[in-house]
């Protein structure tokens, strides 16, 4: 809980600048009004060190990623939820798609989905580059495209072969991609949606 000393909104995020009762923190939620002045409740969220944010061509030190707002209910807000069935859940997993192989993309940095999912402890938190070919897109949801990311490599038995992704582009159905992105091991998003692996801050070339 805080005191919302500063805010802008930019890339489908709202920065604020949280006055708490220890110190001053910068905190990014899905688009949302505050104003400056207000005191806020924000839903739990994770940490990143010296994150660069690509629409505010700034770099913060520390920012903390929270789903949204606490309503006075004790809820986050509406817009912030996850949907059931979009994020990846039991229900909502796209087909395996068995004749897709895509080349693994080049420099140090690049993984196919398989290398992801069984490299994912000593990859938390770092940049990551794959490639492979969108099986499923679903869009704005807690402001983020979500995506489902397959290159015929992993097996679907345990779900190693397709990765989840969130960016703000929105590529198509069977579009071949490349994805600059940070991978994220054991993300917790609450309501039941849990990844083993999953892709954040994508950005999307073909």
């Amino acid at each position: 809980m805080g005191t919302v000393a500063e805010s802008m909104n930019s890339g489908g995020y709202t920065y604020i600048l949280l006055q708490t009762k220890k110190d001053m923190v910068w905190v990014a939620i899905p688009e949302s009004q505050v104003t400056v002045g207000d005191d806020v409740v924000l839903a739990a969220g994770f940490e990143m060190i010296e994150y660069k944010s690509p629409s505010l061509n700034r770099t913060f030190d520390s920012i903390l990623f929270s789903e949204g707002l606490i309503s006075q209910g004790g809820s986050v807000s509406e817009g912030a939820k996850p949907h059931k069935k979009t994020l990846g859940s039991s229900g909502a997993k796209p087909l395996v798609q068995e004749d897709i192989k895509v080349e693994k993309a080049a420099g140090g940095n690049a993984y196919t989905v398989a290398e992801l999912f069984k490299k994912r402890k000593e990859l938390n938190n770092k940049d990551i580059i794959l490639k492979g070919k969108v099986v499923k897109v679903t869009a704005r949801i807690m402001n983020k495209n979500w995506l489902h990311i397959q290159d015929g490599t992993g097996s679907a038995q345990d779900g190693t072969n397709d990765m989840v992704v969130t960016t703000m582009d929105l590529p198509s159905v069977g579009d071949t991609v490349t994805i600059n992105g940070v991978l994220f091991s054991d993300k917790d998003f609450g309501s039941g949606y849990k990844y083993n692996a999953i892709v954040e801050f994508g950005k999307v070339s073909n």
